[in-house]
């Protein structure tokens, strides 16, 4: 099911410090351990061009790449330091053809483990979430940053890297990638079109849309509150995010495993309640919706390739061997995935609801409430309606608009755990549009259900740019010390699950029940 690995690019991640000075004749900015610090006149004119890039529509792929910021910024003060920035270049370099061609992996299929919680990073109490909160922003990145803090305002593009590209330009993208992962935890990647092809991704969002079209009783024939394992379909508020409903309809999709858990045999659930997610999927009759499973099966074996290949270039990213992740998987990863459509709201007066909806939605409602991921990797395909956004760490919600031939990644809580919270799961939200309905496909490369997340020992090439946290395996989510991050990947996945669908919890799992901080145990 892994592909096998191209030869490992061995590198050392550059410790130094660098150093871009201001001068009287040429005001630029310093950047020290990464931490930037534009003059008035640079930060102006940065500005400018990223605003009047802003309002261009953005059709070509390399046009969206040239607006990569301050993180291309950062890249070419690591190629030339000492260069005359009053000259700076903001497009990023292409140094590697594409042309790669990649085998496709086999996959069963996938149910969303997304976590759906509202999620602060390391303990930390954001202000409430507010429906007309959060900052519009473009696509181009950009820090405005002190040491301890990661206040971003816009997400950046990053390029990927085709396999068995150079060292060089592998190198490159894995300090631009740690960076990131360090600061942000949220990106957009571009140059996935020869493992994730266009085709692929129109066709699994053209079957999201046929699904959503089908009469309401049709989609009801597969509702996931008939699956033990949290399957199939959710209809509009049935799901929620901190005892709030979410205001989307989805499809969730785990691995396609006939073999199912007897819910009765207290002694095969004894040690790990966890096994209740393996079983079967629900899908729609062919009749019903044509060409469904066969568009989303291609879509699933497409993205795991592209999902192996980021996880090899993360494990780079932290100065680790390429195949550092590869046994968290083992030999059954617990890939998830779901199709989730997000209803246009009407207003009336003070009050917002949906049409399928009969009750008006509150100050506090979303699509899905702020939360943060429950594994290791997760790669978002979204329509061209916007609406996701992501919180920094002032407590801002910045948006994150739909980037032609992309995919948003963010970072789960396992990776967050395992690198002591280095690399950061970033909460984020959905707000619903006004005028479209949103239709995106959330999909979860996550570690195996077994899997028992333990701390890396990260190289000393490795620096903190920002204040080490305090508190790294529980979050405020659900009040203070009520979220804790379960080092055995299988029951932090069940937590997110069991908290968001109580409905299948009741029906199925009578002897289960969710403690304070989020684990699930025998009654």
């Amino acid at each position: 099911m892994i592909l096998a690995s191209p030869a490992r690019v061995a590198w050392m991640a550059d410790g130094a410090d660098h150093l871009v000075r201001d001068s009287a004749n040429s005001p630029t900015a310093s950047i020290v351990g990464g931490v930037y610090r534009l003059s008035f006149s640079t930060r102006t004119a940065l500005e400018k061009i990223e605003q009047e890039k802003i309002k261009e529509e953005v059709s070509n792929e390399d046009e969206i790449i040239s607006q990569s910021s301050l993180f291309g910024f950062r890249s070419h003060c690591f190629r030339q330091v000492e260069s005359n920035l009053s000259r700076f270049d903001l497009t990023t370099r292409r140094t590697c053809q594409p042309g790669m061609s990649a085998s496709v992996a086999r996959l069963g299929v996938a149910s969303t483990t997304a976590s759906t919680s509202l999620r602060s990073r390391f303990g930390h109490t954001p202000p409430r979430a507010m429906p007309n909160g959060g900052v519009s922003a473009g696509v181009s990145s950009g820090l405005e940053s002190s040491p301890g803090t990661t206040a971003f305002a816009t997400l950046p593009v990053l390029r990927l890297p085709p396999i068995g590209c150079s060292p060089a330009t592998e190198l490159q993208f894995v300090k631009e990638l740690c960076n990131v992962c360090h600061t942000v935890g949220f990106f957009y990647i571009a140059g996935i079109d020869d493992i994730l092809g266009k085709d692929t991704r129109d066709g699994a969002l053209a079957a999201a849309n046929r699904f959503f079209a089908m009469p309401q009783k049709t989609k009801e024939k597969m509702a996931n509150r008939n699956s033990p394992q949290f399957r199939g379909y959710v209809r509009l508020g049935a799901e929620n995010t901190a005892g709030r409903p979410d205001f989307r309809e989805q499809v969730e999709f785990g691995v396609d495993d006939e073999m199912v858990v007897d819910a009765n045999d207290s002694n095969a659930r004894s040690t790990t309640p966890h096994s209740i997610l393996i079983g079967p999927n629900q899908w729609p009759g062919e009749s019903d919706c044509p060409r469904f499973k066969t568009e989303i099966e291609t879509f699933l074996n497409e993205i795991e390739t592209l999902s192996v290949y980021v996880m090899e270039l993360l494990a780079l990213s932290l100065d680790l061997p390429r195949d550092f992740f590869k046994r968290s998987f083992g030999d059954m990863p617990n890939v998830q995935m779901k199709i989730a459509r997000y209803p246009r709201l009407n207003r009336e007066g003070d009050e917002w609801m949906t049409q399928e909806s009969p009750s008006s939605l509150t100050q506090e409602s979303f699509g899905v409430g702020a939360h943060t991921d429950s594994g290791y990797l997760s790669l978002l395909l979204q329509d061209h309606v916007g609406g996701l956004q992501v919180q920094n760490d002032r407590g801002d919600w910045i948006d994150a608009p739909p980037v032609p031939n992309t995919l948003v990644v963010n970072l789960g809580e396992m990776l967050q755990l395992c690198t002591n919270g280095y690399y950061l799961a970033t909460p984020h939200r959905v707000r619903n549009s006004f005028h479209n309905d949103r239709v995106s496909v959330p999909y979860f490369w996550n570690p195996s259900l077994d899997h028992v997340c333990e701390p890396i020992d990260l190289p000393e090439s490795i620096e903190w740019l920002r204040t080490k946290p305090t508190i790294i395996n529980s979050t405020s989510s659900h009040g203070e010390g009520s979220n804790a991050l379960l080092p055995t990947y299988g029951a932090n996945a069940l937590k997110s699950l069991a908290r968001s669908h109580p409905e299948v919890m009741k029906r199925h799992h009578p002897d289960l029940k969710v403690e304070k901080d989020g684990t699930v145990a025998h009654i």
